[in-house]
């Protein structure tokens, strides 16, 4: 009979360090879960004046309950007499569930997608189906967040509110990308096309997209400077292109050559296209000298 009293001893001071342990690995948890809460109220919906949630009212009791079991170190007596005279608001049941899934519930909240949440959050005022999902999302996760755990647990809500805010932003841009109407760019030296059939050819820094009939717009010719050669029918090079203009009062056999000359490459222009509707025209020259090229070819 002398021995029951220290066994008792020992059965008490055993279970004080086992719920102590217990207690300080819940208050890290519980502590964790709160703090993530008000950092994300507005997500989770727990910011409406007015309306109590339970699941923050829990918690609260529950870290309380926790704090005053961790503080009396090893005396299992004022563990004992501690426990005895707790009293809560919360039932027990509500009140070991938030603790003994704190862990879990901390782990779901630190992995939730809030970005994607916070992009959703944006779209509830809009008036279509993209605006009745995303109101539908925040519902279900408010309901869930205002709740206690073991009515509600908000671990699957939150692991499933990633993939379908992603969905929501999804729908949105493809909404956006319907009704906006595609801008053209502006057609640029390199970007016109042989149509209908066009002409276009590649003078720099001059494209005349609007050319009709195959006709290749020739460069007004320069007046002839002075000092060249007497300025009667000496051939004047314009700036910026390969051809040379003639400066003559009448008509001459060069001007009557090249103009023969360039009928002919319009009709060849006309047949190629006749045969390629679609292909585009380059025109290029070089400058010839007894029979032989030379220097760089230069194309238009």
């Amino acid at each position: 009979m002398a021995a029951k009293p220290a066994m008792y001893a020992r059965t008490v001071n055993r279970l004080a360090d086992d719920v102590r342990a217990q207690a300080e690995a819940w208050e890290k948890d519980v502590a964790g879960v709160r703090t993530s809460l008000d950092r994300h109220t507005a997500l989770l919906g727990l910011d409406t004046p007015g309306e109590a949630a339970s699941r923050p009212a829990i918690l609260r009791e529950a870290a309380t309950l926790l704090a005053r079991l961790t503080r009396h170190g090893s005396d299992a007596t004022a563990l004992a007499r501690e426990l005895a005279a707790a009293s809560f608001t919360a039932s027990e049941r509500d009140l070991n569930t938030a603790m003994g899934s704190a862990g879990e519930v901390l782990r779901a909240l630190d992995d939730a997608a809030w970005p994607a949440l916070t992009n959703v959050r944006g779209l509830i005022g809009r008036e279509d189906g993209v605006g009745d999902r995303a109101r539908r999302l925040f519902d279900e996760i408010a309901v869930a967040a205002r709740a206690s755990e073991f009515e509600r647990s908000l671990v699957p809500v939150l692991a499933e509110a990633g993939e379908k805010a992603n969905a929501i932003i999804n729908a949105a841009l493809t909404v956006e990308n319907a009704f906006t109407p595609r801008q053209q760019p502006a057609p640029g030296p390199q970007d016109v096309r042989i149509d209908e059939p066009e002409v276009a050819t590649h003078h720099s820094g001059a494209v005349h997209p609007g050319t009709r009939n195959h006709e290749v717009p020739a460069p007004a010719a320069e007046p002839a400077h002075a000092g060249s050669a007497g300025g009667t029918g000496s051939p004047a090079r314009t700036r910026g292109t390969g051809r040379r203009v003639v400066a003559s009062a009448g008509s001459t056999p060069l001007e009557e050559l090249l103009a023969g000359e360039l009928a002919g490459v319009r009709d060849d222009i006309r047949a190629f296209l006749a045969d390629h509707p679609d292909a585009a025209v380059e025109i290029s020259w070089r400058p010839v000298r007894d029979g032989s090229a030379e220097g760089a070819e230069e194309t238009r």
